[in-house]
C-alpha cells in the first residue's frame, strides 16, 4: 500500500501542473526569458513571466515594456478580456510610454474579439467602437486605417441581418493587426 501511494504521488509530480516563475536575480535575464518564452508562441508562460517581472522589478524602465508584452501575450493566446485589462494598466500606470498609442488600439481590438453573436447583446461592439474612436481622436495620423474599420463595424451593427458582414469585418481587424505588425521587442523594432 505504501508503495502504490509513493507511485500515485510520483505520478501526479511528473505531470507538471501549472507554469511557475523561474527565480532570476536580474531583470535582463528576467525579461529575456519571458522574451523567448513568447517568441516560441508559450503565450501562457510568457504571461506568468511578465507578471513575476513587474511584481519582482517593479520600477524598472523596462516595466511598460513588460507590460505591454503582458496584454500582447493574452491577446495572442486569446484571452481578450485579460488583454484589454492590461492594455488599460499601461495605459494609465505608464502614460509616457512608446507602447500607449497601440495599448489604446489594441484594447479596442479586444473589446471587438469580444463581441457575441449578433442575436445577443451588442454592448461590448459598441465599447470596440468607443474605443477605437477615442484612438482616432488622439493619434490621428498613426498607422493602419481605423477609421475603415470604424466604418464597417458600424453598418455590421446597424442591421441585424448583416451577420455575414461582422465576419468580414473581423477579417479587415485581422488585416489591420497584421498590417500594424502584431508587435514589436524592446527596442522598439
Amino acid at each position: 500500500m505504501p508503495m502504490l501511494l509513493a507511485l500515485a504521488a510520483l505520478a501526479a509530480a511528473s505531470c507538471g501542473g501549472p507554469y511557475t516563475p523561474k527565480r532570476m536575480n536580474l531583470a535582463t535575464d528576467k525579461l529575456a526569458l519571458a522574451d523567448r518564452l513568447f517568441d516560441k508562441g508559450s503565450f501562457g508562460s510568457a504571461a506568468v513571466e511578465y507578471k513575476d517581472f513587474l511584481a519582482t522589478f517593479a520600477g524598472d524602465e523596462r516595466s511598460d515594456y513588460a507590460q505591454y508584452r503582458l496584454a500582447e501575450s493574452y491577446r495572442f493566446d486569446e484571452e481578450y478580456a485579460l488583454a484589454e485589462v492590461e492594455y488599460r494598466i499601461l495605459i494609465n500606470d505608464y502614460g509616457y510610454s512608446d507602447w500607449v498609442d497601440d495599448a489604446f488600439y489594441l484594447e479596442g481590438v479586444c473589446a471587438f474579439r469580444q463581441t457575441p453573436r449578433f442575436e445577443r447583446d451588442q454592448t461590448k461592439s459598441y465599447q470596440a467602437l468607443e474605443r477605437l474612436n477615442r484612438f482616432l481622436q488622439m493619434f490621428p495620423s498613426s498607422w493602419g486605417d481605423p477609421a475603415g474599420a470604424i466604418e464597417e463595424y458600424r453598418s455590421v451593427l446597424q442591421s441585424k441581418d448583416a451577420i455575414p458582414e461582422k465576419a468580414e469585418a473581423g477579417k479587415r481587424l485581422k488585416f489591420l493587426e497584421r498590417k500594424a505588425g502584431g508587435t514589436r521587442n524592446a527596442d522598439g523594432g
